[in-house]
């Protein structure tokens, strides 16, 4: 059980760290942390969501669905589906 704890924390420490340079070198976001709402940051439309969905899914190799991942705003939250 705690073996599993710990396996799972390193894992959305690996994904919070490949989601954060997603977000710094192809969107410019400086300061990325697991609470930042993309919708705030500068410039962030519905396209550039979208775009960032599909970065995801080809950094993870996992096909996201478009109904959890299109109104998912934080990125913690992106997290969250990735290690679903």
């Amino acid at each position: 059980m705690i073996k599993e704890k710990i396996n799972n924390h390193k894992k959305k420490n690996i994904s919070f760290v490949k989601i954060k340079k997603i977000l710094i070198d192809h969107f410019k976001i400086k300061k990325v942390n697991l609470n930042l709402d993309l919708y705030k940051q500068k410039g962030w439309d519905s396209i550039k969501h979208l775009e960032f969905i599909m970065i995801l899914e080809r950094v993870f190799k996992k096909k996201l669905l478009i109904n959890k991942t299109f109104n998912s705003r934080v990125v913690g939250d992106f997290i969250e589906i990735l290690e679903d």
